[in-house]
C-alpha cells in the first residue's frame, strides 16, 4: 500500500479515468484545487506489477490543536476489477490509514456505482453518517441520459411537454455559446445570484478555486463552460466535467431574468 501527496499525478489520473464511473472528485487536479477550501490531498494506492489496481484520494484538514485531522473520501475507493478480496484489503488499509493520520473521523462518499460497497464498509466497522455531520456537498445525480442515440431519438424519448419547452427555447432569442477563462468570473456571479435567491450560501470555495479548476481540467477538454446570452448579456451558465465516458453538470448559475 502506497501513500502519495504528489500535487499532480498523471498515472493516478489515468487510472481514475479508466474506472467505470471516472469521478472527477478523485483526480489529482481536483484534490490540488481543494487547498482553497483548507484541504490537503493525498492518495492511498495499491499497485500490482507496477500498475495501480486500486486506490482512493483522501482529503484532510486539521481538527484541533493536538494534531488531529478530519478526512474526506469523495467518490471512492476505486478498484480496477470487481475483486471482493481487493476491496476488503483496501477497506482495512483505509481504516489503518485513518488511525495513522490521527483522524477524528473519516467521511466516505462511495463511488457513483458503489451501492454494493455499503454493506462491505458497514461490516468493516464504518457506520451511516448522520445528516448533520459534514461534509454535505456531494453531487447527487438527478437524471442520467445515454448520449449514444441520435439527437432525434433522444428527443423522441422525452415527454411531449419537454419537447415543447425545447422548441420554445430555440425560438426565444437566447444564444448558446461555449465559454473560456474570461467568463469564469461571470459564471461565479451568476452562481452566487442563484444561491441568494434560494437563500443559501454558495458551496464553491472562494479565492482562486474556479481558476485552478480551469487551469487543471480545461486544457485537455475535461472542463467545459457553457453560456446563454440574451441581447449580448449572459443570463445563465453551466460548468461541466468531462471524464472518461461521462459528462457531469457540476454547477449552474442564473441571473433570474427571462424565466419563460
Amino acid at each position: 500500500m502506497i501513500w502519495s501527496e504528489e500535487g499532480f499525478d498523471p498515472q493516478w489520473d489515468d487510472f481514475v479515468l479508466r474506472t467505470a464511473t471516472a469521478p472527477h472528485e478523485q483526480t489529482s487536479g481536483w484534490g490540488h484545487a481543494q487547498r482553497f477550501a483548507g484541504w490537503r490531498a493525498g492518495r492511498l494506492m495499491i499497485r500490482l506489477n507496477g500498475e495501480i489496481v486500486g486506490g482512493a484520494q483522501v482529503l484532510e484538514k486539521p481538527a484541533g490543536p493536538f494534531g488531529w485531522t478530519v478526512g474526506y473520501l469523495n467518490r471512492g475507493p476505486l478498484v480496477a476489477t470487481d475483486d471482493p478480496a481487493l476491496r476488503a484489503e483496501f477497506g482495512c488499509a483505509l481504516r489503518q490509514h485513518a488511525r495513522k493520520r490521527r483522524m477524528v473521523y473519516l467521511a466516505v462518499v462511495l463511488p457513483y456505482d458503489g451501492a454494493r460497497l455499503e454493506s462491505e464498509f458497514l461490516a468493516m466497522g464504518f457506520s451511516v453518517s448522520p445528516d448533520a455531520l459534514p461534509p454535505r456537498t456531494a453531487m447527487k445525480a438527478t437524471s442520467v441520459l445515454d448520449l449514444a442515440p441520435s439527437e432525434e431519438e433522444l428527443l423522441a424519448a422525452m415527454r411531449a411537454k419537454t419537447r415543447q419547452h425545447i422548441r420554445k427555447a430555440l425560438k426565444s432569442g437566447l444564444v448558446f455559446r461555449p465559454g473560456g477563462p474570461a467568463d469564469i468570473d461571470t459564471f461565479r456571479q451568476l452562481l452566487e445570484a442563484l444561491c441568494r435567491r434560494r437563500g443559501v450560501n454558495s458551496n464553491v470555495p472562494p479565492g482562486g478555486f474556479l481558476g485552478e479548476l480551469w487551469e487543471s481540467f480545461s486544457p485537455d477538454g475535461r472542463l467545459r463552460l457553457f453560456l446563454l446570452e440574451k441581447d449580448g448579456v449572459v443570463v445563465a451558465a453551466m460548468l461541466l466535467f468531462v471524464t472518461g465516458a461521462w459528462v457531469r453538470a457540476w454547477r449552474f448559475g442564473w441571473a433570474g431574468n427571462h424565466a419563460d
